[in-house]
């Protein structure tokens, strides 16, 4: 029965209805499930993890509402702030419940996200779909649920799991080519970390760790990552990804700091407004527009392409939104400093899960990998909201279960 639940909570995870802000089915469905799984299954709460969760962000509710008061936030927006806040961990209390400690449960989950992602496009789809129908439509769920066959079928065999490196490749070089960077970087960077634990030299350099092992394995990883990024920069600037993928990477990428501030412009204003008010914060979906003309500090950096300069502009004027694009700066920004607190837990929980998931495989090694380094990315560089409350609900599940199943597989291979 609950593996049902499970699935059709998942699948329903696309669907959503505005209440205050946008409500998706499966949060109804996961605040029914709050209620009814309590009695029997509250204890699973007790975990050091979900405790140090829901008690930071506690912490980091009250320090919004505390904000909210003393900014005098416009009710309609302080509603929208704390119901972010409060939905989010009531998500994920819940969907811990349900999913507890099975791993078909999981991945059960799992598909029924990745199917009713499928078919999102469709019936709800993004405002951006018809633009970047890869991107905001059916890039991330083929490729979660390619994540899940692999997870199904091949567990943490690593012989069974290398088959899939080409595969994961071909995936993101089409992610690449549809104009998705941030998600073909992703799947290509799980294939090589994929392939590089299945050979006998990483499984040397990570099972038994010391300083020097941990730099080299650091320096392999930057070095793959330079690598990855010039190549695609090359492979854009000669048109191999198409006219769009060219386009914009020639207009992000002119400043001192390459594609990741061009194409993230939005964090800079966001320090800006931190550095002005790092303790209490400035309010839930704060404005203030004196803090958009810090967009301009782009063309200090060199990013002088007149595409982007018209961009900046028309992003200035657009509204008076303190821009972000970050789960760290947003919930600094709105809440003060105890939000910046709460994503910096998370961002060691991330930490955490990867490294010992590489270290001692289990059979959501592959989720963990992937759903790891968007998550990295997702708390430095993604703004949070709507549909990343179920998205986090479902990371931080299977990233707690995973650090059970870590300890279980260590004491098996004697290496605790």
């Amino acid at each position: 029965m609950l593996d049902v639940l499970a699935f059709i909570v998942g699948a329903l995870s696309f669907a959503h209805v505005q209440v205050i802000g946008e409500l998706y089915l499966s949060e109804i469905a996961l605040a029914l499930l709050l209620l009814l799984l309590w009695r029997k299954k509250s204890a699973l709460l007790r975990d050091a993890w979900v405790k140090r969760i829901i008690f930071v962000g506690f912490l980091w509710f009250m320090s919004q509402v505390i904000t909210d008061l003393i900014r005098a936030t416009p009710v309609s927006d302080l509603l929208r702030g704390w119901a972010l806040i409060v939905v989010f961990l009531a998500d994920f209390a819940a969907l811990y419940m349900l999913l507890s400690q099975n791993i078909r449960r999981i991945m059960i989950y799992v598909l029924g996200v990745a199917l009713g992602g499928l078919v999102q496009p469709f019936l709800q789809p993004s405002p951006y779909f018809a633009a970047y129908p890869w991107q905001y439509g059916f890039g991330t769920p083929s490729i979660l649920l390619t994540l899940t066959v692999i997870s199904f079928f091949c567990g943490n065999r690593l012989s069974k799991i290398r088959a899939w490196v080409v595969p994961l490749t071909v995936l993101g070089l089409l992610s690449f080519y549809l104009g998705s960077r941030t998600l073909g970087a992703f799947t290509i960077l799980t294939a090589f970390l994929i392939w590089f634990r299945s050979q006998k030299l990483g499984k040397g350099l990570v099972v038994r760790l010391s300083i020097g092992k941990i730099a080299l394995v650091g320096i392999i990883l930057l070095t793959v990552i330079f690598g990855l990024s010039k190549s695609y920069g090359y492979a854009a600037e000669q048109g191999w990804f198409g006219s769009l993928a060219s386009y914009k990477y020639k207009m992000q990428s002119g400043g001192a700091l390459g594609i990741i501030v061009g194409g993230r412009a939005d964090v800079i204003p966001g320090l800006y407004a931190v550095l002005d008010s790092p303790i209490i914060g400035h309010g839930s979906w704060a404005q203030d527009s004196k803090y958009r003309l810090y967009f301009y500090k782009l063309l200090d950096l060199g990013y002088t392409d007149k595409d982007l300069v018209a961009f900046l502009k028309a992003t200035v004027e657009s509204s008076d939104l303190i821009p972000t694009h970050s789960h760290i700066l947003q919930a600094w920004v709105w809440a003060g400093v105890v939000g910046a607190i709460f994503w910096a837990v998370i961002f060691w929980l991330v930490l955490k899960s990867i490294i010992l998931n590489y270290r001692f495989p289990t059979p959501l090694f592959v989720l963990v990998i992937f759903l790891g380094l968007q998550s990295v990315w997702d708390i430095l560089f993604s703004p949070f909201g709507a549909f990343m409350r179920l998205i986090w609900a479902m990371r931080l599940t299977i990233f707690i279960v995973s650090l059970f199943l870590v300890k279980a597989q260590a004491s098996a291979e004697g290496n605790v």
